[in-house]
């Protein structure tokens, strides 16, 4: 009788230690599955922040696969109513205004700074595709003037004066940056020094 209680209580408590080995096998397979989708990294769209477009570089890339056509050249950065003032001395009033004459194009721009006297001071540049270009088009330019003066100091690679109507005129060369330049101003505001300086001025900024 004894053999068969012990027996008994024997079964019982293997059945028992097989039994919580059960949970404790599931407890810790649902652990390790858990720590594995905890380790599992983040999904990269959501580490890297959405990319901001710069609207330049897109409207140049469109520029360049022919979808939107070029821009017209800047040019009044080159010279501004602070230069004016400073290289001619002039006291009065001085407006944005426009110059009349070749349309504006990716090659070519110009503009006017109005004064009280009348005409004020204007600018033109022209934009050459290729370096080599640059000369032939001032060549051209300086046939154009019934009366040219060379300048024997030139700023950049050749200058001239000009005098048409009483506004004085002075164009130049630029090589480097492909560039004819002609600065203008009305003889009440400008002395040839004083036009050639507010050239120096564009030529500087070029």
């Amino acid at each position: 009788m004894f053999f068969l209680v012990a027996t008994s209580f024997l079964a019982a408590c293997h059945s028992e230690e097989e039994n919580e080995n059960v949970p404790l096998e599931t407890e810790t397979q649902e652990e390790n599955t858990r720590l594995e989708e905890n380790n599992e990294p983040e999904s990269t769209l959501a580490e890297s922040p959405v990319q901001q477009l710069d609207p330049n570089e897109v409207f140049n890339t469109r520029v360049r696969l022919g979808l939107e056509p070029p821009p017209n050249l800047v040019v009044q950065y080159l010279l501004t109513r602070a230069d004016v003032r400073e290289l001619s001395l002039y006291e009065g009033t001085l407006t944005g205004s426009t110059l009349v004459g070749i349309e504006p194009s990716p090659n070519y721009n110009a503009f006017r700074i109005q004064s009280e006297t009348g005409y004020g001071i204007g600018l033109q540049r022209w934009l050459l595709t290729e370096t080599r270009q640059t000369m032939p088009r001032f060549q051209r330019l300086h046939d154009t003037y019934f009366e040219a003066n060379d300048d024997n100091d030139p700023i950049g690679d050749g200058a001239f004066y000009g005098n048409i109507e009483g506004i004085r005129h002075y164009a130049f060369a630029h090589q480097s940056s492909r560039s004819v330049v002609v600065v203008t101003c009305e003889t009440a505001i400008c002395s040839l020094v004083q036009v050639k300086s507010l050239a120096e001025r564009v030529f500087s900024r070029l």
